[in-house]
């Protein structure tokens, strides 16, 4: 990636990440018509979007996106504040389910 140009960069991370979290916007505003039956399958959907961003989010040096590569830093704090407000909507309705979650995002974002 060091011979690509920033502004380059950023416009690749955009076109990734862009979608993704509009696809996550659009299964949270159809989730309240959810049939039982659909809900697991979005839900499965939107857990798939968020180790996706995981694993880009991963593949960055924490250095290189506050210091060199400042424009992708912020499309990652984005992406990450995005995530932090998705978590934060959902509520203390989340939290009895919240160790089970993270314990397969983890498994999930390993393999």
């Amino acid at each position: 990636m060091e011979d690509v140009p920033p502004a380059k960069q950023s416009d690749y991370l955009s076109s990734l990440l862009t979608p993704l979290c509009q696809q996550v916007e659009a299964l949270l505003q159809n989730a309240k018509v959810l049939t039982p039956e659909e809900a697991p399958k979005k839900f499965a959907n939107i857990q798939q979007i968020i180790v996706v961003i995981n694993s880009l989010i991963k593949g960055f040096s924490e250095r290189l996106v506050t210091a060199s590569r400042l424009a992708i830093g912020l499309m990652f704090k984005q992406v990450t504040s995005f995530v932090h407000c998705m978590v934060d909507t959902l509520g203390a309705s989340v939290f009895p389910n919240l160790p089970k979650a993270l314990e397969q995002l983890l498994v999930d974002s390993e393999v």
